[in-house]
C-alpha cells in the first residue's frame, strides 16, 4: 500500500513533534523529557546497578537493539569497560540524521559506535558476537517477541544478556480497574469510558489488553515476561521499584 502525500506530510509532522527530534537545534527537550517528564533515564541508571549487582559486567562487544536516536548507545559507549557496541535502528532517519546529533550532545565515545540498519529479525551480526544486548522501549513493540529472543540468542556470547528498560508491565490492580470499567459499562452502556467495550461473558487478559494498532505497543503481565523468556532459555531477573520495573536476562553458559 503506497502512502498518500497528506499521510506522509502528517508522518513528517508527528516525527518533528518528538521530543527527540533536535534537528531543530533544541536539545533541552530531549534532556527534560528523558530526565524530567519520564523515568528513562532512571531506568538507565537503575539497569546498570542491576547488572553489577548479578555479577554482570557490562563490557566488550555490546548491542543497542532499536536503538532509536541512540542516546542508550551514547551512554553505553561511555562505560569503560565497552569496547565497540553496535547501534542496530530500523529508522535510516533516526539513526544517520538524527542520531549523529544525539551521540554529540551526550558526549559518546564515537569511535566505540556502529550504527546498523535493520531489525528485530535481522540483527546482521554473527553467532556469538555481541556480550550484552540493551533494548530501551523496543521489546514490547516486536509483533514476534519468540523470534526476536531467538535471534539474540544467537548473537548473545554463552553467558551474554539482555538489558530491558522503558518496558511497563500490566499488574494485577489495573487489570481488575479495567476489568470493573467493562463489567460498569455493559450494565450501565449511557456511561461514557475512554476503553472500548468488550462484550464477552469471559474476558481475559489479552482481552483487555490487545495490541494498540497505532503504536505498536504489545501488553504484558510479569509472569508473560517470565514465561517468555524461559521458554527460550534464558534466567529472567526483575527489578521493580516504585515507578517503574528494569528487566536482565541471561543466556545460560555463563
Amino acid at each position: 500500500m503506497i502512502s498518500s502525500p497528506a499521510n506522509i506530510g502528517m508522518m513528517k509532522s508527528k516525527e518533528k513533534a518528538k521530543a527527540w527530534y533536535i534537528i531543530d537545534g533544541n536539545a533541552d527537550k530531549l534532556i527534560k523529557l528523558l530526565k524530567d517528564q519520564t523515568t528513562c533515564w532512571e531506568e538507565f541508571e537503575d539497569i546498570i546497578k542491576l547488572s553489577g549487582t548479578l555479577g554482570l559486567e557490562i563490557k566488550g562487544v555490546g548491542l543497542d537493539l532499536a536503538a532509536g536516536v541512540c542516546w542508550t548507545t551514547a551512554l553505553l559507549s561511555r562505560i569503560g569497560t565497552v569496547e565497540k557496541i553496535y547501534a542496530v535502528e530500523i529508522s535510516k532517519h533516526r539513526l544517520l540524521k538524527i542520531a549523529p546529533l544525539v551521540l554529540d550532545l551526550f558526549k559518546a565515545q564515537s569511535d566505540k559506535i556502529v550504527r546498523v540498519i535493520g531489525d528485530f529479525y535481522n540483527i546482521k551480526l554473527e553467532d556469538s558476537s555481541v556480550y550484552f544486548c540493551f533494548m530501551s522501549q523496543a521489546f514490547h513493540h516486536a509483533d514476534k517477541p519468540g523470534k526476536l529472543l531467538k535471534e539474540v540468542y544467537r548473537i548473545l556470547k554463552p553467558g551474554g544478556f539482555i538489558l530491558l528498560i522503558g518496558e511497563s508491565p500490566i499488574f494485577y490492580k489495573q487489570i481488575i480497574v479495567k476489568y470493573i470499567k467493562n463489567t460498569i459499562k455493559i450494565i450501565f452502556p449511557f456511561l461514557k469510558f475512554k476503553t472500548k467495550l468488550i462484550k464477552k461473558i469471559f474476558i481475559g487478559f489479552k482481552d483487555l489488553y490487545p495490541p494498540n494498532e497505532e503504536s505498536g505497543d504489545h501488553y504484558y503481565r510479569i509472569k508473560d515476561y517470565m514465561d517468555i523468556f524461559s521458554s527460550y532459555k534464558y534466567s529472567f531477573y526483575i527489578n521493580k521499584q516504585r515507578r517503574f520495573s528494569t528487566f536482565v536476562a541471561v543466556k545460560p553458559g555463563r
